[in-house]
């Protein structure tokens, strides 16, 4: 390799492990030796993938590859941003909760009790025996404060994407203060009939700084150097290409929710990414000339797999409070859902073409 690119490889090493640590730092990393350490396995790891590139490495022509440069750089972007807070490393702050049943209710409630039912963090329940008191009792599974009002727990969470809080709701409920961070809130948790309130923290989210745009920036890089990794490999072996796909649904779609399925059809979808993947790449080998004869077939493509994709995600990324809401990290999923449906459009051609011409 030339002096420029090594020195362009070294570079993209160093930003991809800083990242990556920061990444781990997220969760385990109490001191700097550890930090050190696990950003030289990082960096070691960086090393010996581009030794296996280099290794593989598959000579093209300067204009394709420049092309190929841009479009997998646009892909690089999209990825992340659809990401959101994935490949963000200070979106979440910990945080600093208090419940405080402050003893009153109201004129139609049987009692003052407040109980708290669940606390998740991400998904995963937190043990509330260790939040009991003298004040906060444990009984079936749930705290419990009736007695020695007002009463608080605290409740001190790492840094998450989601927390809830949920309280049990019936005749013999009173009211509850919760205070988060600088924001404060009062329920009233009477209810005529057994129900359930849930109260999502909203402290976690750390305020926008410049170490967020950073993060960005290193993760596109990351992002970009593991697809031109699977993009040369794929070469050799189209596997790569059904695994990249796959990879894009299962990291991204999944940790976005956007599609709010269950586990089984996530499977059956990531499964189903790795066959078009690998079809869709020997469809790319073998056919020089495009698939799409006219400019009428290529609008009309692009205009079904725009409707597809909306039926698909768009309620879930457009209309999640019941009125038009846009963002950023909503048009960059949107976009990553339209390319992962045309890929599927584009095989499905390819199948129905192939299935005719055998038939001529």
């Amino acid at each position: 390799m030339k002096k420029k690119t090594l020195a362009l490889l070294f570079l993209i090493i160093v930003s991809d492990s800083i990242y990556l640590t920061n990444v781990v730092n997220r969760y385990t990393i109490e001191s700097t030796v550890e930090y050190l350490f696990i950003f030289l396995y990082f960096f070691a790891i960086g090393v010996i993938v581009v030794y296996i590139i280099n290794y593989f490495w598959i000579e093209m022509k300067a204009h394709s590859w420049k092309a190929n440069i841009m479009l997998l750089l646009v892909l690089s972007v999209i990825i992340v941003g659809a990401g959101g807070g994935l490949f963000d490393n200070h979106k979440y702050q910990s945080s600093h909760i208090e419940v405080n049943a402050i003893g009153e209710n109201n004129e139609n409630s049987k009692g003052s009790e407040v109980w708290l039912t669940k606390v998740s963090v991400d998904g995963s329940e937190m043990d509330l025996t260790e939040l009991q008191s003298q004040e906060w009792e444990v009984r079936d599974g749930a705290l419990l404060s009736y007695k020695e009002q007002p009463s608080t727990v605290i409740i001190d969470f790492p840094a998450a994407r989601d927390i809830t809080i949920s309280f049990l709701q019936h005749e013999w409920s009173g009211a509850v203060k919760i205070k988060d961070g600088d924001n404060n809130e009062l329920f009233d948790l009477y209810s005529d009939e057994v129900n359930t309130m849930q109260y999502t923290v909203k402290s976690n989210i750390a305020p926008e700084s410049i170490y967020s745009k950073v993060d960005f920036l290193m993760a596109v890089i990351l992002v970009y150097s593991l697809i031109v990794c699977i993009f040369l490999l794929g070469r050799k072996n189209s596997v790569w290409f059904g695994l990249g796909l796959a990879s894009i649904y299962a990291i991204v779609f999944i940790y976005t929710r956007i599609f709010n399925i269950n586990k089984f059809i996530d499977l059956f979808l990531i499964l189903a990414s790795v066959v078009n993947g690998i079809v869709l790449s020997n469809f790319v080998k073998n056919n020089k000339k495009a698939a799409i004869k006219n400019k009428f077939q290529l609008y009309s493509l692009i205009v079904i797999a725009m409707i597809i994709s909306y039926a698909i995600a768009g309620n879930s990324l457009f209309f999640r409070t019941g009125s038009v809401e846009f963002s950023l990290e909503a048009v960059f999923c949107y976009l990553l859902v339209f390319l992962w449906t045309i890929s599927f459009e584009i095989v499905f051609i390819f199948i129905i073409e192939k299935a005719i011409n055998k038939w001529k």
